[in-house]
């Protein structure tokens, strides 16, 4: 759902762009069959991205790296991450933060699904596999 909103008469509008604000449920981020949602700033004026990672144990990306800094949020379960040859782990409640051209993967771990956003400081995603 996007809503527009009107601007108050004789107040400016920085560049006279318009206010909206945007409401998109996790269901309308989900590809046919996926677990893990995609939202893509750009498409909604944002200038980030995430994944909204909802994964079994051992799931997870292969190795990779982007051109800016990824931020994981665990909302619930834990993860390994391991970013060029550091390995962490984290739980719910921890953030963890990999740099631009960081190469890395994280993988569900523990009993439960690994729930978690990763933000991406892009309005787009940019990602190269390198496994």
């Amino acid at each position: 759902m996007t809503a527009w909103l009107q601007q108050p008469a004789g107040i400016a509008v920085p560049g006279g762009q318009a206010h909206m604000i945007t409401v998109t449920s996790r269901r309308e981020l989900l590809g046919p069959g996926a677990r893990t949602a995609l939202f893509v700033g750009q498409e909604h004026g944002a200038g980030v991205s995430f994944f909204w990672v909802d994964v079994p144990p051992g799931g997870g990306p292969r190795r990779h790296h982007h051109p800016y800094t990824e931020t994981w949020v665990v909302l619930r379960g834990e993860v390994r991450v391991t970013a060029d040859d550091e390995d962490v782990s984290a739980v719910a409640g921890d953030v963890i933060t990999v740099t631009a051209g960081t190469e890395h993967r994280f993988r569900g771990a523990g009993e439960g699904n690994l729930e978690m956003l990763c933000i991406h400081d892009s309005p787009t995603v940019i990602q190269e596999f390198t496994e």
